[in-house]
C-alpha cells in the first residue's frame, strides 16, 4: 500500500513540473488577446425618424460590427425572436407600429439596441369601420350552358339583367353560403366589395368557396368527403389611382400565353432563324456547278484553255466529251448534263479572221438559271479569246466590258435577305397578332377582359406589346446572322435602318389586330392573314421577283403592300 501511495505521489510531481515549466516557458507577449464587445462596436444603419416601411415592402437593415468573434445576434419583434442573422430583411403584413430589438451577445456580454418601426399603406385606403368581408356587389352575371344553367339561380320568364344580378347576390352574398352555376367554359360574375382588398403575402386576400358535392356512392365509408370539384378563373382588377399597373397586368398576362406554348415560342423565335439561314445558303439563284459537255472536233490549244478555264471556276464542271452531236442529244434526253459547248472546225485558225464560232446548248426548263448559265460561259470564252490573241492584233468582236455593282460576288444572299426581313417581320406581327383577340372569342374570356376596368384600347395594346419586343428581338437576330452568317453588309445607316424596321413592325401589328377583330375564329383569322398578307407578300412585293417584270395590274397590288416599300427601304440602306 506504501508502494502504491509512493508511486502516485512520484506521478504527480512530475506532472506539476512539467505543467509548471511549460507554462513558464510561454513568451506572454504570444499570447493573443480575445476581442471583448462593447456597446458602441455595433452601429445600425437607422434612418432619421425611425424605421418607416410600406406593408409588402421589404424592410432591410444593415449591422456594423467591430468584429464577429464569438458574437451572436438575434431580432425581436415585439417580444418575439423572428430571426438571428447580422442583418435582417423582413416583411410585415399588418399596418402599425412595431417594437424591433437587436439583441447581440458574447459570452455573458448582451446588449439590446431597440428600434421603432412604422408600417402604412401606400395609395389604398384602409378598411372603413363597420366594413365587412364578403361580397356586397354584384355587377355582371352572364352563365355558359352547362349544367344547372338557369336554375341556379332560377331565371323566370322577364328577368332582366339586374334581376339576375340581384339573385346572385342574394345567394353568395353578404356570407350567405349559397350556390350559382356558371355552366360551361366562358361563364362569368363578376362581383364588387365595400372596400379595397389589401393583397397580404403569404396569406389569403379573399376566398372563392367552389362546389363540392359530396359522393354518396363511394364504398369506403371512411373517405372524406367530397366528390364533385370544378375550379374556375379568378380575375381581380383594381386601378384606383391610374398609375398602369392594371395594363402592365395585362402585357405580363400575354408573354405568359406565349411563353407557355411551346408551338408558338417556336413559330416566333425558331423559324426567323430557320428562314435566314434557309433563303441565305440552300436557296440560291447563283450559277453553281452546272454539268458542262464538251463537244471540240477542232481539239487545239485555244478550245482546251477555253475548257480548262470552265472547268476551273466554281460555275462550270466538265462531265463529259462528245465525239458527235448525236451523242450529245441523247445525254440531254437522259438528263445526264445541263449545258453543252460545241466549237468550230479550225478555231483557232478562224479566231484571226473572226470566222471561229461556238455555240452553247442549254437546257431551258428553268429560263432564268439557263440565261445566267449563258451569261457566265459566254462571259469565260470571251475572256480567253481576248487572251490568246496576239498583241499586236485585235479580235475580229468587241466583247462588252462588264462591271457589276453593289454585288460584285453575285450572291443571292443579297437579294433574299431584304425579304427575308420583311416576311419574317409580317409573319409574326401580322398572323400572330391576327389570332390573338379572336382566340379570346372563342375562349369566352373576352367578355371578362371586357367588364375589367381596363379600358379596351389599352387591352389592344396589351396583346400587341409582347409581338412588339419579340419582333424587336428577331429583328437584331436577322442582322447579326446576315451581317456574322450570310456576309450580307449593312453599308447605310443603322439608325435609320431600325426605325424603318420598327415602322413596318407596328404597320404590321396595326393589320393583324384588325384582322383578328373583324374575324370570328382562329382559322378564319390564319386564313385572311394568310391570303391578304403572307401571300402577296411573298409574291407581289419583289422579294422573289421582281416588280417591274409584272403585269401592269399587278404591280397596281404591289403598290399598297406595305412590305414592298419596307424591302425597297432595306435593300437601299443595308446595300446601295
Amino acid at each position: 500500500m506504501d508502494k502504491k501511495i509512493l508511486r502516485l505521489t512520484l506521478v504527480v510531481a512530475v506532472s506539476l513540473f512539467w505543467g509548471t515549466a511549460f507554462t513558464g516557458c510561454s513568451d506572454e507577449e504570444d499570447t493573443p488577446v480575445a476581442y471583448q464587445l462593447k456597446k458602441e462596436d455595433i452601429r445600425v444603419s437607422q434612418p432619421e425618424g425611425g424605421f418607416a416601411v410600406v406593408i409588402d415592402q421589404l424592410l432591410k437593415v444593415q449591422v456594423e460590427s467591430e468584429s464577429d468573434e464569438g458574437i451572436s445576434y438575434v431580432w425581436l419583434l415585439d417580444g418575439t425572436e423572428i430571426a438571428q442573422t447580422k442583418g435582417l430583411e423582413y416583411m410585415f403584413e399588418e399596418v402599425g407600429e412595431y417594437e424591433l430589438t437587436l439583441r447581440v451577445s458574447q459570452g455573458e456580454s448582451r446588449f439590446d439596441y431597440p428600434f421603432t418601426v412604422t408600417v402604412t399603406f401606400e395609395n389604398i385606403e384602409p378598411a372603413p369601420e363597420g366594413a365587412t368581408a364578403y361580397v356586397t356587389k354584384v355587377f355582371d352575371f352572364v352563365p355558359a350552358v352547362g349544367q344547372f344553367t338557369n336554375t341556379l339561380p332560377v331565371y323566370k320568364e322577364g328577368d332582366t339583367q339586374e334581376a339576375m344580378n340581384e339573385k346572385v347576390l342574394a345567394a353568395i352574398g353578404n356570407n350567405k353560403k349559397g350556390m350559382i352555376s356558371l355552366g360551361g367554359f366562358g361563364g362569368y360574375v363578376v362581383v364588387g366589395f365595400d372596400h379595397t382588398i389589401t393583397n397580404v403575402t403569404g396569406k389569403r386576400d379573399f376566398r372563392v368557396l367552389g362546389n363540392a358535392f359530396y359522393s354518396a356512392a363511394n364504398p369506403d365509408s371512411g373517405a372524406p368527403e367530397g366528390g364533385s370539384c370544378e375550379p374556375g378563373v379568378i380575375m381581380v382588377a383594381y386601378d384606383k389611382n391610374q398609375n398602369g399597373r392594371q395594363f402592365i397586368a395585362f402585357v405580363k398576362k400575354e408573354f405568359y400565353h406565349i411563353f407557355r406554348d411551346r408551338r408558338t415560342m417556336l413559330i416566333l423565335l425558331g423559324m426567323p432563324v430557320v428562314q435566314i439561314i434557309l433563303f441565305g445558303f440552300a436557296i440560291s439563284t447563283e450559277v453553281k456547278n452546272v454539268r458542262l459537255a464538251v463537244l471540240d472536233p477542232s481539239n487545239d490549244v485555244v478550245t482546251r484553255k477555253i475548257i480548262d478555264r470552265l472547268d476551273a471556276s466554281e460555275y462550270f464542271t466538265v462531265t463529259a466529251r462528245f465525239h458527235s452531236p448525236q451523242e450529245m442529244e441523247a445525254a440531254f434526253l437522259k438528263n445526264k448534263v445541263d449545258m453543252a459547248i460545241v466549237f468550230s472546225e479550225r478555231f483557232v485558225d478562224d479566231l484571226y479572221t473572226g470566222d471561229a464560232r461556238v455555240q452553247l446548248v442549254v437546257d431551258a426548263t428553268d429560263p432564268n438559271m439557263s440565261t445566267s448559265q449563258v451569261n457566265y460561259a459566254t462571259g469565260i470564252v470571251s475572256m480567253v479569246g481576248q487572251e490568246m490573241m496576239p498583241p499586236n492584233m485585235s479580235a475580229a468582236r468587241l466583247t462588252s466590258d462588264i462591271k457589276l455593282l453593289y454585288n460584285p460576288q453575285m450572291k443571292s444572299a443579297y437579294n433574299f435577305v431584304p425579304g427575308v426581313m420583311g416576311l419574317i417581320l409580317m409573319l409574326i406581327c401580322a398572323m400572330m397578332t391576327s389570332i390573338s383577340i379572336v382566340r379570346e372569342k372563342e375562349t369566352g374570356t373576352m367578355e371578362v377582359l371586357l367588364v375589367s376596368p381596363v379600358k379596351p384600347l389599352f387591352i389592344i395594346l396589351a396583346k400587341a406589346v409582347p409581338y412588339f419586343v419579340l419582333s424587336f428581338v428577331n429583328l437584331i437576330t436577322i442582322l447579326l446572322l446576315s451581317v456574322f452568317v450570310l456576309d450580307v453588309p449593312v453599308v447605310g445607316s443603322l439608325f435609320w435602318l431600325i426605325t424603318v424596321s420598327l415602322l413596318f413592325i407596328f404597320v404590321s401589328l396595326a393589320l393583324g389586330l384588325l384582322i383578328s377583330s373583324v374575324t370570328r375564329t382562329q382559322v378564319a383569322a390564319m386564313l385572311v392573314s394568310g391570303l391578304m398578307l403572307m401571300m402577296p407578300t411573298m409574291l407581289l412585293s419583289g422579294m422573289i421577283f421582281p416588280i417591274e417584270s409584272m403585269p401592269l395590274i399587278l404591280q397596281w397590288i404591289s403598290d399598297i403592300l406595305p412590305a414592298r416599300w419596307y424591302i425597297q427601304a432595306v435593300r437601299k440602306l443595308m446595300i446601295e
